[in-house]
């Protein structure tokens, strides 16, 4: 190979390599974007659920928190 033809494949493998560790860190973003989400949407069942079962305490259910308990064991 010429010393041309080497240069266009050197920079041809440096703008491959380049695309490619973009399309890494966009993935790596997305899934780190999901799990937040995910996270997030995990907190917001457990606050409710804990919300309805204080409601159920103090309106002195305690029968019915305690089934709640056992069916989330």
């Amino acid at each position: 190979m010429n010393k041309s033809t080497t240069l266009r494949a050197e920079e041809a493998r440096r703008q491959a390599q380049a695309a490619l560790l973009e399309a890494r860190q966009q993935q790596a973003q997305r899934l780190e974007e999901r799990a937040m989400f995910f996270a997030s949407e995990t907190r917001k069942v457990f606050d409710l659920r804990a919300q309805r079962l204080a409601k159920m305490a103090l309106g002195g259910d305690v029968a019915a928190v305690r089934a709640v308990r056992r069916k989330a064991s």
